[in-house]
């Protein structure tokens, strides 16, 4: 039960201190950067955003900042490998609880369309930038690396012989540009145009 304390009871051993108010502390800061500039990049767009907006809104010092990212590219960067990372663990996901090759086709297709919808705003931002920036568009290279690895490794535990890696990388990079394209024209996924990127895939992996 708390006790009112009156003018003669003892503070000594007394914790008054109220909590600090201000700049957060520095392990806070890169997250807190991280969520400003997501914020401020789909709202306003990456090119009207400078490093002072960013500063600002996340409340932290400018070296705070500068300790934590060179530049608004680099902000951008992680942003980017965040958006990857989601897309992976999603697909990848449907993909390993696929038992058999047409579901696992159809599951990965659909799980990485609607997640790359799912992040909106944000995604059409960064989407803009990958083939511009350098580090984006290597980044993206790695990660379609990784599906193609993954992918071919699951094709072998189901039993089947892995798929040519250019092929699949080209499958993966017109799904890529598929699901760019939907976030740019803010649409839906159509249904026929769904089960015409499934009929390709068919036809890709009819090639192991």
């Amino acid at each position: 039960m708390l006790v009112p304390m009156t003018a003669g009871s003892p503070t000594r051993g007394t914790n008054t201190a109220r909590p600090r108010r201000g700049r957060p502390p520095r392990a806070d800061a890169r997250r807190r950067v991280l969520e400003a500039a997501a914020k401020l990049f789909a709202d306003h767009g990456y090119e009207q955003t400078t490093v002072e907006d960013l500063i600002q809104e996340s409340g932290v010092s400018r070296g705070t900042f500068y300790k934590h990212f060179d530049s608004r590219e680099a902000v951008l960067a992680e942003l980017y490998q965040n958006v990857v990372d989601e897309l992976m663990r999603d697909t990848l996901d449907a993909i390993d609880n696929a038992p058999d090759v047409g579901t696992m086709i159809r599951n990965g297709l659909a799980a990485y369309i609607n997640r790359y919808r799912g992040a909106g705003a944000l995604a059409g931002e960064v989407i803009d930038r990958q083939y511009a920036i350098a580090e984006l568009r290597q980044r993206r290279e790695q990660a379609i690396a990784r599906y193609v690895g993954h992918i071919n490794h699951r094709l072998q535990i189901l039993g089947f012989d892995p798929i040519d890696p250019i092929l699949l990388d080209a499958l993966l990079c017109a799904v890529d540009r598929y699901a760019e394209q939907l976030i740019r024209q803010g649409g839906a996924m159509v249904p026929e145009h769904l089960a015409l990127l499934i009929h390709t895939a068919e036809l890709v992996f009819a090639q192991r």
